[in-house]
């Protein structure tokens, strides 16, 4: 098969539609990709070190939504020399029509994102042992398991698993929330984060055409 590329995916936002109760306005998707084994234990090596001088138990899971800007900041320098690239994809919530699935299916409206993701980055992302955020991802696991069939050149395997177990994962997190909160700019230091990463995000895709119906493939 070759080399792989090993790839970890979370979201940030949340699918849901009641902007004027809380939902988000924005939804993201970040695919963090290693070239090899050896950048991830790297990583990890440095995302230990991070949370060692938090004064962090390495059990402690990192999640962007929970954090203080400090903390996050300070993962993010931490992290923003290592060897690996981010791939995002950025939707506004509002450009989605009434009547289009994906206001009434998250597994629909992930599914959309991802298939985005994923094909907008077919260069970046193949022969890829992909791993999932299994608190996230799980109600679409059908459809991903689906395109590892259909794709096997892009896709080999696929595992879904809770990030509290995976460091990497957390830092899916930290890359989908910092490429997010930057549509916030009246969030204090709004763009911090995003800024700290640079030189790791590759793209970021911005959804900006109106979606209805005809744009959800099965």
């Amino acid at each position: 098969m070759g080399d792989y590329t090993y790839v970890f995916m979370d979201e940030s936002g949340d699918p849901g539609f009641k902007l004027d109760q809380g939902s988000s306005r924005f939804l993201g998707i970040a695919a963090v990709i290693f070239r090899n084994r050896d950048d991830m234990a790297y990583t990890e090596q440095i995302l230990s070190g991070a949370k060692s001088n938090l004064g962090w138990k390495q059990i402690q899971e990192f999640r962007f939504h929970h954090a203080s800007l400090d903390v996050r900041t300070s993962f993010c320098l931490a992290l923003r020399e290592c060897p690996f690239t981010v791939h995002s994809v950025v939707i506004d919530k509002r450009i989605i029509f009434p009547n289009a699935p994906l206001r009434h299916s998250p597994g629909c409206f992930y599914q959309y994102l991802i298939r985005l993701l994923l094909e907008r980055n077919q260069q970046s992302i193949n022969n890829a042992k992909v791993v999932l955020d299994d608190n996230s991802f799980r109600e679409i696991e059908t459809f991903l398991r689906k395109h590892l069939r259909s794709d096997k050149k892009m896709i080999t395997s696929l595992k879904l698993i809770e990030s509290s177990k995976s460091p990497l994962l957390q830092i899916a997190d930290l890359a989908a929330g910092s490429v997010l909160r930057s549509y916030y700019p009246e969030k204090k230091r709004f763009d911090e984060c995003r800024r700290l990463l640079v030189d790791r995000i590759a793209s970021v895709i911005e959804v900006d055409e109106r979606i209805n119906a005809v744009h959800v493939r099965a």
